[in-house]
C-alpha cells in the first residue's frame, strides 16, 4: 500500500468522523445536515478511489470508479446547498439551481451505467495503480462540476462582501480557502482523466481542507486565511503556467520540430526546471503586493505611532493623538477611551470622537468589566451574539451595546490591571473590522496601557519637582533671612564691641589712670574674651556674606601666593609657638603670579591653618604643613596637621555650618563651627573643591582645588 493510498485512506476517514462530528453537534440544523452531506461525498469518492487504486485488475478499478461516481456526481450539488444554508439564502432561484444538481447528478449517475455514455471509459494503470480514463461525457461533466462549484464560491464571496458581522465572514474565509485549494487542486485529476499524465492532488486537498473546516469549528474566535488563499492563488497559477508551457513545448517539439516524444519530453523538463523558480519568484511578489498591502501599512502606522506615544507625557495630548490615529486609520463613527475613576469605583469615558453617550458607565462589576479581567482580549458584538458563554449575561450586555452602538470594546490592561477600555462604533464605510485592524487595535491598547503609566509617572514627577521647587524657594527665603539676621545682629554686637575693646586698651595702656595687679589681671582676660567675641562676630558676617554671594564671581586681580603663604605663617607663629608646633611652608620659590581674590586667598589658608593649630595638641613633635601646587591646568593647596584627627563618620560633617566635633557644653575647643563652612563656599564660589583626609588620632589633610589663571 503506497502514499497514493493511504492518503486517500486517511482522507475518508477524516471527512467521516468531521461529517458525523459536526451532525451529531446539531442534528436538527438544516446547515449540520447539508455539511453532513458534503462529507457523505468526499467519504464515497475517497472510498471508491480508495477501492480504485488498490485493485488487482481492471473489473475490480471499475467498480471502485463507479463508487466515487457516486459520490463525486452529487459532491457539487450537496456543496451548493451547503453554501446555501452557510450564507442563509432562501432566494426561489437559487432554490430551483440546486434541485437542478441533484437532477444532473442522477443523471450522470444513470448515464455512467452506459458505456457508451459513461464519463469514464476505461482504466489503466498509471503511478503505481489503475486511474480512470475519460469518456463521451467526461467534458460535459467537467463543465457542470466547474459551473456549481464556481457559482457556489461566487455566492460565497458575494455575501463576504456584504456582511456586517466579521463571525460570519470569517466562517465563510474558511469555506471558500478550503473549497479553493480543492478546486485548485481537482484540476490535476481531471488532467490526468483527460489523458495528461499529472500527479494527481485532490486526496491531498480534501485532507488540508478537513483541518481547515476542523480548526474553523473548534477555534470560535476564527482567524484571517489569506495565507492560505495566497498560497492556493501561487501554486494555482504556477500550475496553469507549468501545463501551458509544458503542453506548448510538446507541441513544437512534436508536432512542428518532429522530435522523438522522449527527446522532446527531456528538452520540455530542462526548460520548465530552469524557469520554475524566477516564475514562482514572480508571482509570489504580485501576490505578497496584493495580499498584504494593507497589513504591511497597519504595521509602519502601529511603528510610528508607537515612536509617538512612548514621547507623549502629557496625558491629553496622548489621548488626542491615540483618537486621531484611530479616527484616520480605521474610520470608525465614534471611539471613546474610558478611564477608572477610583474615586467613583467606575470606568467612565474621558476622551471621544463622534456621536457617543458619555453619560454611560461601568461599575467595576459590570460583566463588560468581569469579562475584560477574566479573559484579557477584545470583544465584539457578535460573539455576544452568538457566544454560549454570554447566555447568562447576553440581555445586559446587548442593551448596553445597542445603546453605545458598540461593534467593538478593547481592554486597556497594565500589569494585568485594567486601567482603561476603548470602545469604538461601527466603520463608516458600513465594512466590518478586519483580523489585521483588530490585531493592530490590540496592539494599540498595550501602547496606550504603558504611555498612560508614563504619563502618570511623569505627571506625579511633575508635581514632585514643583513642591521641591516650592520648599526650595522657602528653604532660599529662610536662608536669606537667616544670614539678613545674622548679619544685622553681628554688625549689632561689633559696634559697642569696638567700643569696648577701645576703652579696655586705654585702660591696659594706662592712659585713664593707674590699676593693681588683680584689675590688671581682670582686664587682660576681659581683652582676651572681647578678642574672642570678635572673632566669632567676624565669621559670622563672614558666612553671612559668603551665603549672600553665592554663585557670584570673585573680584579677580594678580595675586603672589608664595606671598601670601609666608604671610599666614608670620601670623600664626606666635599661636603654633605657644603650643611647641613646628610650621612648615612648601611652595615653589618660582612659583607664578595668577589671577585670584587675595583677600580670599589668605582668608582659605588662614582659617584651616587656624583650624590645625586649634586640633593639634602643645607637642614639640607636632608639625602643621601649608602648601600649593601648581598642576598645570589648576592649583592644588594643602593644609596638613598631625593632630588630633577627624572620625570617618563625622568627615562628611566637616563642612557643615555651625558643626563641631565636640558639641558637649564641656567641650575643649572653642569656636561656632563656621570656619571650613566659609572655606567650602569660598573655594566653591571661585570653581574648586575641597575634600579632607583623616584618621582619628592621626592628623589631618585638607586639600582644595583652585582654577589657575595665568597672568598675561
Amino acid at each position: 500500500m503506497g502514499f497514493y493510498t493511504v492518503t486517500l485512506f486517511i482522507a475518508g476517514f477524516v471527512h467521516l468522523l468531521l461529517g458525523l462530528f459536526v451532525l451529531s453537534k446539531n442534528i436538527k440544523s438544516q446547515r449540520n445536515r447539508a455539511f453532513a452531506l458534503f462529507e457523505a461525498s468526499i467519504v464515497i469518492w475517497s472510498i471508491g478511489m480508495f477501492m480504485m487504486t488498490i485493485a488487482s485488475d481492471k473489473q475490480m478499478a471499475m467498480t471502485g470508479v463507479r463508487i466515487l461516481h457516486f459520490g463525486l456526481f452529487f459532491s457539487f450539488g450537496n456543496f451548493f446547498y451547503f453554501v446555501l444554508t452557510l450564507i442563509d439564502d432562501q432566494s426561489k432561484r437559487n432554490k430551483i439551481i440546486c434541485s437542478t444538481a441533484y437532477i444532473l447528478g442522477l443523471l450522470f449517475n444513470i448515464t455512467d451505467q452506459i458505456k457508451s455514455l459513461a464519463t469514464v471509459s476505461d482504466v489503466i494503470f498509471v503511478f503505481g495503480s489503475y486511474q480512470p480514463v475519460a469518456g463521451k461525457a467526461a467534458p460535459f461533466f467537467n463543465l457542470t462540476f466547474l459551473f456549481f462549484v464556481s457559482y457556489g464560491v461566487y455566492l460565497l464571496y458575494k455575501r463576504y462582501q456584504i456582511s456586517e458581522s466579521l463571525l460570519e465572514k470569517n466562517r465563510i474565509s474558511y469555506v471558500f480557502g478550503g473549497m479553493f485549494i480543492i478546486f485548485i487542486s481537482s484540476i490535476t485529476n481531471i488532467l490526468l482523466v483527460m489523458g495528461l499524465k499529472v500527479y494527481p492532488l485532490a486526496h491531498l486537498a480534501i485532507i488540508i481542507y478537513a483541518l481547515i473546516i476542523t480548526y474553523a469549528i473548534i477555534k470560535y474566535r476564527l482567524m484571517d486565511i489569506s495565507l492560505i488563499i495566497q498560497k492556493g492563488i501561487i501554486y494555482s497559477l504556477l500550475t496553469t503556467l507549468v501545463t501551458t508551457i509544458w503542453l506548448l513545448a510538446i507541441f513544437i517539439f512534436e508536432g512542428v520540430l518532429h522530435f522523438e516524444t522522449l527527446y522532446a519530453r527531456v528538452l520540455t523538463i530542462v526548460i520548465i526546471i530552469f524557469i520554475f523558480q524566477p516564475i514562482r519568484e514572480k508571482i509570489q511578489l504580485l501576490v505578497d503586493k496584493r495580499f498584504y498591502r494593507e497589513k504591511h501599512n497597519l504595521q509602519q502606522i502601529l511603528k510610528k505611532v508607537s515612536s509617538d506615544i512612548s514621547t507623549t507625557l502629557d496625558r491629553e495630548d496622548l489621548f488626542l493623538l491615540v483618537l486621531n490615529v484611530i479616527k484616520k486609520v480605521i474610520h470608525p463613527q465614534y471611539a471613546a477611551i474610558m478611564l477608572f475613576d477610583q474615586s467613583k469605583g467606575v470606568y467612565k469615558p474621558e476622551f471621544t470622537f463622534g456621536d457617543y453617550d458619555k453619560s454611560e458607565v461601568f461599575k467595576e462589576d459590570h460583566p463588560i468589566v468581569h469579562w475584560f479581567n477574566q479573559e484579557k482580549r477584545e470583544l465584539l458584538k457578535e460573539e455576544v451574539k452568538e457566544n454560549p458563554e454570554f447566555n447568562d449575561v447576553k440581555e445586559v450586555l446587548t442593551n448596553v451595546i445597542e445603546k453605545l452602538r458598540m461593534i467593538i470594546s478593547i481592554p486597556i490592561i497594565f500589569k494585568e490591571k485594567l486601567i482603561g477600555i476603548l470602545n469604538l462604533g461601527s466603520k463608516l464605510s458600513s465594512k466590518v473590522y478586519s483580523n489585521d485592524e483588530l490585531v493592530f487595535l490590540s496592539t494599540l491598547s498595550s501602547e496606550i496601557a504603558l504611555a498612560l503609566e508614563n504619563t502618570k509617572l511623569f505627571t506625579e514627577l511633575k508635581k514632585y519637582a514643583l513642591e521641591l521647587e516650592k520648599r526650595a524657594i522657602q528653604l532660599q527665603i529662610a536662608n536669606e533671612t537667616k544670614s539678613n539676621f545674622l548679619a544685622v545682629v553681628s554688625h549689632e554686637l561689633q559696634t559697642p564691641l569696638t567700643v569696648i575693646i577701645g576703652y579696655l586698651n586705654l585702660f591696659l595702656q594706662k592712659t585713664l589712670g593707674e590699676y593693681n595687679s588683680a584689675q590688671e589681671e581682670g582686664l587682660k582676660i576681659m581683652m582676651k574674651r572681647s578678642e574672642r567675641l570678635r572673632k566669632l562676630i567676624g565669621n559670622i558676617l563672614a558666612f553671612s556674606k559668603a551665603e549672600q554671594r553665592e554663585g557670584d564671581k570673585l573680584e579677580e586681580e594678580v595675586v603672589n601666593f608664595k606671598k601670601i603663604i609666608e604671610e599666614v605663617v608670620s601670623t600664626f607663629t606666635q599661636a603654633a609657638q605657644g603650643k611647641q608646633i613646628i610650621l612648615q611652608a612648601q611652595i615653589d620659590t618660582n612659583f607664578p603670579l595668577v589671577r585670584y581674590n587675595g583677600k580670599k586667598a589668605k582668608e582659605i589658608f588662614s582659617k584651616l591653618m587656624d583650624n590645625a593649630i586649634k586640633f593639634t595638641p602643645a607637642n614639640s613633635f607636632n608639625k602643621v604643613t601649608i602648601g600649593l601646587i601648581d598642576k598645570g591646568s589648576y592649583l592644588q593647596g594643602f593644609v596638613e596637621d598631625t593632630g588630633i584627627g577627624i572620625a570617618a563618620e563625622r568627615q562628611e560633617k566637616m563642612f557643615e555650618s555651625f558643626y563641631q566635633i565636640d558639641m558637649s557644653d564641656k567641650r575643649e575647643y572653642e569656636g561656632l563651627g563656621l570656619g571650613l563652612a566659609i572655606v567650602k563656599k569660598i573655594i566653591e564660589n571661585s570653581g574648586g573643591t575641597i575634600k579632607v583626609n583623616s584618621e582619628k588620632d592621626k592628623g589631618s589633610k585638607f586639600v582644595f582645588t583652585l582654577p589657575k589663571k595665568e597672568v598675561i
